[in-house]
């Protein structure tokens, strides 16, 4: 499977509304949401049992993928990895540049998706593409983040 096929498809679905709306409602039944006067709400605290958790670091380029009942499991198990790898960094400091998110199939796609989330995408665009380009070429999933975030913003 050509993992940057299945991307090009993913944006090229995404780019019409009809399109955008199948991956957007997909995401959001996987991450266990409903959707009421057309606003989507999460049914519960929990994502689902329908992804699993994601974390990456966007320093090493380290990622981890957690599991379906544990969606933080990704973040601690790659804190643990970084922390035992970089003993001169502060704890703090490798807690916060770890990134989370969620990874899991929708719709008709051979690769799962990615969904990862943190406030600095809106100011540092150019940092999302860096993440999402990680993503794409270590073949961890297809990047669902700035699609979100283009039809937010426009």
């Amino acid at each position: 499977m050509n993992i940057q096929a299945e991307y090009e498809r993913l944006q090229s679905l995404a780019s019409t509304k009809e399109g955008w709306k199948q991956v957007e409602t997909a995401w959001y039944l996987a991450c266990n949401h409903e959707e009421r006067e057309g606003s989507w709400y999460k049914k519960s605290a929990s994502a689902g049992d329908k992804v699993e958790g994601f974390a990456i670091d966007p320093v090493t380029k380290k990622s981890c993928c957690g599991t379906t009942y544990d969606h933080h499991w990704a973040h601690r198990k790659l804190y643990a990895e970084l922390c035992t790898s970089e003993k001169d960094t502060s704890r703090i400091e490798i807690d916060d540049r770890i990134i989370d998110g969620w990874r899991g199939t929708i719709l008709d796609f051979q690769v799962p998706c990615i969904f990862i989330a943190n406030c600095r995408f809106f100011h540092e665009p150019d940092f999302l593409k860096e993440i999402e380009r990680s993503i794409l070429e270590q073949k961890l999933g297809l990047p669902l983040s700035s699609v979100f975030l283009e039809k937010l913003l426009h």
